[in-house]
Order: C-alpha cells, then structure tokens, then sequence
C-alpha cells in the first residue's frame, strides 16, 4: 500500500534485468488427499504463486530480516495462514478448490462458452488468491518488522491487502482490471458469509464477511469517486460511508508508507514519494 507513487516505481522495479533477493520462497507440496490433486495440478500448472506481482514488488521494495516462504498444502481446515515460528504463509488446496467452484459457478452467468466460462473462473481465482496472499503478507510484515497495530490486525491487514492491490498492476492489466480484481476479492468475502451469526462469532478476530465487503469497496471508491460513482449508484457501498472512504483510504496509504519507509531498499527508495494526506 505504498502509496499513488508506488505504481511507477514499482513497475520501474520490475523492469530491471537483476534477479530479485529470495525474500519468498515458493513451495508447491504434494497433496496428501486425493480430493486435492485436481486442484494442485491446476497451480503448478500456471504456477500461480511464482506469477503474484505483489510479491515480485515486494521482494524489490524491501529489505526483510529474513526469508519468508509462501507454500501452498493440504490442510485440516479450507483457510489461509501466516505461521510466525516457521515464517510460512500458508495457503490450503481446499481454498484454492473452494475459490474455483464459485469461480465457475459465477462464470455460468458472465460467459456464454466454455472456454469463456474457464478464463472467468481463472481470473476469479487469480484475483482472489492475490489478495489473500497480500493480506497473509501484511500479517507477515507486522510480525517479521514488528510493525505498531492500534485497531484491529484483521483489518489492517485487509486495508494492506487492498491498497497493494490498487497500486501493483499485472503485465498487461489497467486500473479497471485491478479494480475489477479487487471487486472479485470482495464479492467471495460476501459468498462466504453465514448470513446469521451465533454470540461467539462477535468475538472472533476477524470482521463478519458483510463488513469486509463494504470496507474493500469504500478502499476502492476512496481512490477515485468520480471514476467509482458507479460503487455508490449501484448500491455497493452506502452514500453515508462513501462520503469519509476518500480520507479514508488517504489516511491508510498514508500509515502503512509511514511504517514501511524505514525498511525500503535504499536502491530504490530514493525513487519513491510519499501518498497524498
């Protein structure tokens, strides 16, 4: 989330020909279950992990005390997880296959073709897997950096999550792509959802997946209003919210460059300027 000037500068980082430092190392384990074999054939395929711009970005921008491995396993449970003791993210096969249903599920209604529907629930996934990854990062970068917190880690995480998204393109993607890319990231947040709620789910760490909705669109709207009216008008994002996401998303910019500069590549910080306040 490092800031509107970010974008150029890391494009700029990205076209140099100097291999990057082995800040994330990617692992692709074998799956244990039969169930996840299709699903671990498909991203060893594409090699999914290895094509994250936000990773590629991140490994040029900063210098970190230590290496940080990025796999993607077989696992009890269908999330996602940074383990601070062995310095993993963590991304289960079962949230990789759950991603691809809905992905294919919402791609019978958005292409008339199979290979129209298939590109659909690609990119579904693609875009969904880069903003967990972005969000297990941040988690990653307040444990390894140990970054000051004030409001909850979840959330912060998610605003990280957001703004990288926002600000690191793909090789021939456009702005409307990544918004595109980060709309599908709240959109599965929503698919998720229980709906209703028993008393301890108040408690968990996490905010409902109704509230990380409407959070992700106001990040988004906070960029542009004008190029993200459309947020407002089609019922997205509530005008009373919408009204504070511009200084909204100004301020989270604004913490998360303010935290990071101190562990900028000094090769490439001299490039970078501040976001606006």
């Amino acid at each position: 989330m490092l800031a509107t000037g970010l974008l150029l500068a890391s494009m700029i980082a990205l076209a140099q020909p100097e291999p990057p430092r082995a800040d994330f190392r990617l692992r692709y384990d074998p799956p244990e279950q039969a169930a996840s074999e299709p699903v671990h054939r498909k991203v060893v395929e594409l090699d999914l992990l290895a094509r994250v711009p936000e990773l590629q970005v991140l490994e040029r921008l900063l210098v970190l005390p230590a290496p940080i491995t990025v796999r993607a396993t077989d696992c009890a449970s269908d999330g996602s997880m940074y383990l601070p003791k062995t310095r993993e993210i963590v991304v289960c096969y079962a949230l990789l296959q759950v991603l691809w249903t809905r992905g294919e599920r919402l791609a019978e209604d958005a292409a008339n073709d199979a290979a129209g529907r298939d590109a659909f629930a690609q990119r579904y996934v693609w875009a969904n897997l880069r903003f967990i990854l972005a969000h297990e990062v941040g988690h990653a970068l307040i444990e390894e950096l140990d970054l000051p917190v004030t409001g909850r880690v979840e959330d912060a995480v998610d605003q990280f999550a957001s703004l990288m998204m926002q600000r690191v393109v793909d090789e021939g993607e456009t702005a409307g792509d990544a918004a595109w890319n980060l709309r599908m990231a709240a959109v599965d947040l929503l698919a998720g959802s229980k709906g209703h709620y028993p008393l301890e789910a108040f408690a968990d760490a996490h905010a409902f997946g109704e509230q990380r909705y409407f959070n992700l669109q106001c990040l988004l709207y906070g960029t542009d209003p004008v190029r993200y009216a459309e947020l407002v008008e089609g019922g997205d994002l509530p005008a009373d919210r919408a009204r504070g996401c511009e200084r909204e998303t100004r301020r989270v910019g604004a913490a998360w460059w303010r935290l990071l500069q101190p562990y900028l590549d000094p090769a490439v910080a001299a490039e970078l300027s501040p976001p606006p306040r």
